[in-house]
């Protein structure tokens, strides 16, 4: 068991009926590397680079696409060695965790790691000198795709301007209409952008698995 200290979670506001004010102080919470996804655990690696295990902004790498492909006249500000690196962008989008939730640790750094679209890998924290190193679990947390059915219709409309609801996706997977799951992280389905990809070109019901 490999574990690690994060502080995640947010100091939570309670008031009363008499309008007293109390807080639920945020505590440091303790993650086993080995029970999260490879995802999950790169971004729980990148964190533990921060002072303090605070979660912060996570640099990502673009898994196909180079500096000069994302840069608008690239030729002008970069030089030939830069247009060749992997685009980089920092993500910070932590959706809220409050001190009094009951939620788990690894539950939450699940969900926020299927945020992240599949083609950014997870590579380190960032700091404005870059001096973190990348992490030792990015490759295996690149290899990582599977999309929560958040990330499935966010990954619909990006790449094939397909506009449905979460639970539009879970409730067609549900009756047959479009692939199941292909893993479950706690009460979350993931599911194969190959297996979204085929579905959204009309190719998935010729693979066999069609409607009932």
């Amino acid at each position: 068991m490999t574990t690690i200290t994060l502080l995640l979670r947010t100091d939570a506001k309670h008031v009363a009926d008499d309008c007293t004010i109390t807080w639920t102080l945020a505590q440091p919470d303790t993650v086993d590397l080995d029970q999260l996804t490879p995802r999950a655990r790169t971004l729980a690696e990148a964190i533990a680079q921060l002072p303090d295990g605070r979660k912060g902004e996570v640099l990502c790498e673009h898994q196909t696409k180079t500096r000069a492909d994302l840069t608008p006249h690239a030729e002008v500000w970069l030089s030939p060695e830069q247009m060749t690196q992997p685009a980089q962008q920092t993500w910070a989008a932590w959706d809220k965790y409050p001190a009094d939730s009951p939620m788990p640790a690894a539950e939450y750094l699940e969900r926020q790691a299927r945020k992240i679209p599949p083609e950014w890998r997870i590579v380190s924290a960032w700091s404005i000198d870059r001096r973190y190193e990348p992490v030792p679990s990015v490759a295996a947390g690149a290899a990582d795709d599977l999309l929560t059915a958040r990330g499935v219709v966010e990954y619909l409309a990006r790449h094939h301007g397909r506009h449905i609801g979460p639970g539009t996706w879970r409730s067609y997977a549900a009756r047959g209409q479009a692939p199941k799951a292909a893993t479950r992280v706690g009460r979350e389905g993931l599911w194969s952008p190959a297996d979204v990809d085929a579905w959204a070109r009309g190719g998935w019901h010729a693979a066999g698995e069609g409607r009932r």
